[in-house]
């Protein structure tokens, strides 16, 4: 059996748009150069201009991995007809994140790239139009200083009230703690199938 998580590896680019006072993936002012002797520098590396303001103190949402993780699935799920809060999931996501989806196609799989707005472009119609309630089954958290690596099975249900879902599937989520909370930086899934069933050991 193959095994259903595929890993990959995704570069992260430093240049974002401005969130104003919150520039997440700049060095805060004061902060001293921590770069281990004989380690290249980031010579390229953006500097925050001068600020007054003060912090933007982080949504509820974001305070925590498993909250972040968490609201993903909230936002998107909803019955049918019923607008989902696309500005809150936009806000989930760092400058730059990238959605991608693994279709099996045989003995390989086609990934699909996407921004968040490429996602909700495609998927928005879908969603509201027929209702879509996904939720995790299973969340397995690993953290390490700022960053942190999520797997999570997710089971998906046209009503909320269904007693079985119509899918299920494996997150792989990417996560950064910068300017005072925690962003989505990437998200990879693949939905399971009969050659790729989900292992006993990823439900518990």
């Amino acid at each position: 059996m193959k095994h259903p998580l595929t890993v990959l590896t995704l570069a992260l680019l430093i240049t974002a748009p401005n969130f104003g006072a919150a520039r997440p993936w700049q060095t805060p002012p004061g902060h001293p150069d921590i770069t281990p002797q004989g380690h290249p520098a980031m010579t390229d590396a953006p500097k925050p201009p001068p600020s007054d303001h003060p912090p933007i103190p982080a949504p509820p949402y974001a305070t925590s991995v498993e909250n972040l993780v968490n609201a993903a699935f909230e936002t998107i799920s909803g019955g049918r007809g019923e607008a989902r809060d696309w500005d809150k999931y936009r806000d989930l996501f760092f400058p730059d994140a990238r959605l991608y989806s693994a279709q099996v196609m045989g003995d390989t799989a086609v990934i699909g790239g996407m921004t968040v707005d490429e996602f909700i472009a495609r998927e928005q119609k879908y969603l509201e139009g027929s209702g879509y309630f996904e939720k995790p089954i299973s969340l397995k958290i690993e953290e390490f200083g700022h960053i942190a690596q999520v797997r999570s099975v997710y089971e998906s249900r046209r009503r909320a009230e269904d007693e079985a879902p119509y899918t299920r599937g494996i997150y792989s989520i990417q996560l950064v703690e910068s300017g005072g909370r925690w962003w989505i930086l990437n998200m990879l899934w693949q939905r399971e199938d009969p050659q790729n069933p989900i292992p006993d050991e990823y439900l518990q």
